[in-house]
C-alpha cells in the first residue's frame, strides 16, 4: 500500500493551523490519495485530479502537448458535455479550474463539502472518458494560442522559460507554453500524449474537506479503479547545467536578469532564498537587512530579490534583477561580489535565525494557510521522493542547523550559476564579465 513518508511534521503543522488531519492512502490499484479534513467552521472543500503529465515529459514530436491537455480539461466527455459540466458547476456554486506545471496537469473543482462526491464522479468520468473531439480542437487551439501570446509579452514569464531551458535543456527545461515550435495539429496528438503515461502510477487524487479513507472509497468505486498500474515509468533525471546562459533581446528601457544556483533540496533552497532576501520583505517601505537589501539600497532604481523553485528531483535558488539597461552591469557585478563573499564568510546566528523564521513563515502562509496554496503544495509534492519528498520541507525547516546551512551556502554559491536575461542585448553582460 502506498504511503507518503515524512508526513508527521506536515500533519502537525497542518493540524496546528486549524485542520483536523492530513493523510495519505491509496486506492486498490495504487492511485495516490491525499485527504485533508478541516476542523475550522468552513463549508468549503475541493477535489483535484493530478496527472503526472507536465511539460517535462514531452518528447521532440510532442512539444506543447501538455498545454493542450490542460486546455482539454472539463471539455466534452462520453457522459457529459462541457456545457453540462459548466452549468452544473454554476447551479451548485462550484469553481472549475485547470493548471499546468512542469511536472503535472491539475484539474480542480472547488465546491461545498457536501458536493464533493458528486463532483468527484464528474471528474472521474471526465478524466477517463474525455472524447478529444477533432471539432473541439480549433477552439482549444485559439485558447492555447492566446495564453501563449500573453505569456510571450510578459518579460518575467519569458525570463523564467529561458532560465529553465538554460538550466535543464530538456525535461524540466521544456516550455510550459505551446509556442510556434509546437507540432500539435489535432486532438489525436493530445490524446496520444495523455495515454503515454495515463496509468494508476501517474495519477493522484487530492481532497479538501474529506478524509483520505472516504476519498479512497470514492476512488475505488469510480472509473479510476479500472486504471491499470502500468509499467513503472521514470523520467530522465534532471541535470543542472552550471555555466549555461541564454540572452533574449527586446527593445526596452529596463532589462531583467536571473542567476540560478543548484540547491541540494527544497528546504535548503527556501532557506538560502530567505537568507539572501526574498521579494516579500516583512517591513513596509524597507528593503530589509538581508545581503541583497544592502545592494538594493545602493541601486534604488533597481529591483533585486531572490527566489527558489523545487521539483521532484531538482531544486534551485536564484536572484532576479530588474534594472535600467545602462545600470544592469553595475548591479550584477555588485550581486556577484556579494554572493562570492557569502560563500567564504561565516553566517551569524542572528542571520541564520532570520532565514529560518522567514522561510517557515513563507511556508505556512503560502503552502499551509492558503486554500489554493495548500492544494498546490500537495499536488506538486505528491510525486516527489528522496530529498524533496512531501513533508520533508516542514521537517527540515524545523531541524535546520547553522553548521549544515553554512555548508550549503559554501557548496551552492561556490559553484558557477546559470544566467538568463530579457532586455537590451547590447548592454547585457555575460557571466564571464561580472
Amino acid at each position: 500500500m502506498y504511503r507518503l513518508s515524512n508526513l508527521s511534521n506536515l500533519k502537525q503543522s497542518i493540524k496546528s493551523r486549524g485542520f483536523a488531519s492530513v493523510a495519505a492512502n491509496a486506492s486498490k490499484n495504487g492511485i495516490k490519495v491525499v485527504g485533508v479534513e478541516s476542523q475550522k467552521a468552513t463549508e468549503l472543500g475541493s477535489i483535484s485530479v493530478v496527472l503526472n503529465l507536465g511539460s517535462r515529459f514531452e518528447t521532440a514530436d510532442q512539444i506543447g502537448a501538455a498545454h493542450y491537455l490542460k486546455a482539454f480539461g472539463f471539455r466534452n466527455s462520453k457522459e457529459r458535455t462541457s456545457f453540462r459540466k459548466v452549468r452544473e458547476a454554476e447551479l451548485q456554486g462550484a469553481m472549475l479550474s485547470s493548471e499546468l506545471t512542469r511536472e503535472n496537469v491539475i484539474y480542480t473543482v472547488k465546491c461545498m463539502k457536501q458536493d464533493i462526491p458528486y463532483f468527484f464522479q464528474m471528474m472521474s468520468e471526465m478524466t477517463n472518458r474525455t472524447l478529444f473531439n477533432s471539432w473541439e480542437f480549433d477552439e482549444i487551439n485559439n485558447l492555447v494560442g492566446l495564453e501563449s501570446g500573453i505569456a510571450a509579452t510578459n518579460p518575467i514569464t519569458v525570463l523564467s522559460e529561458k532560465l529553465h531551458h538554460a538550466i535543464y535543456r530538456t525535461g524540466l527545461g521544456n516550455s510550459l507554453y505551446a509556442g510556434s515550435s509546437s507540432s500539435i495539429s489535432g486532438s489525436e496528438a493530445v490524446k496520444n500524449y495523455m495515454h503515454t503515461r495515463f496509468n494508476a502510477n501517474n495519477v493522484a487524487i487530492i481532497g479538501r474537506g474529506i478524509s483520505s479513507e472516504q476519498l479512497a472509497e470514492l476512488v475505488n468505486n469510480s472509473e479510476f479503479a479500472e486504471l491499470s498500474s502500468g509499467a513503472p515509468q521514470t523520467a530522465a533525471k534532471s541535470k543542472f547545467h552550471s555555466g549555461s546562459e541564454v540572452h533574449t533581446s527586446i527593445n526596452s528601457e529596463y532589462s531583467h536578469y536571473a542567476l540560478a544556483f543548484e540547491a541540494p533540496d527544497a528546504a535548503t533552497a527556501r532557506l538560502l532564498s530567505e537568507y539572501l532576501g526574498s521579494a516579500s520583505t516583512p517591513i513596509k517601505y524597507s528593503a530589509g537587512v538581508s545581503p541583497l537589501a544592502q545592494i538594493a539600497r545602493e541601486f534604488n532604481s533597481s529591483s533585486i530579490s531572490s527566489f527558489s523553485q523545487s521539483y521532484s528531483d531538482s531544486s534551485l535558488v536564484g536572484i532576479l534583477v530588474s534594472a535600467p539597461s545602462a545600470q544592469l552591469h553595475s548591479v550584477l557585478s555588485a550581486v556577484m561580489k556579494q554572493v562570492q563573499a557569502l560563500a567564504s564568510s561565516p553566517v551569524s546566528a542572528e542571520s541564520f535565525s532570520r532565514a529560518v523564521a522567514c522561510a517557515r513563515m513563507q511556508h505556512l502562509s503560502n503552502d499551509i494557510e492558503s486554500f489554493s496554496g495548500l492544494n498546490s503544495f500537495l499536488a506538486n509534492g505528491v510525486f516527489s521522493s528522496g530529498a524533496n519528498a512531501l513533508g520533508l520541507v516542514s521537517q527540515q525547516l524545523e531541524t535546520a542547523s547553522l553548521p549544515s546551512f553554512q555548508s550549503a551556502i559554501k557548496s551552492t554559491f561556490a559553484s558557477k550559476p546559470v544566467a538568463a536575461s530579457v532586455g537590451n542585448s547590447m548592454l547585457t553582460p555575460y557571466l564571464d564579465s561580472i
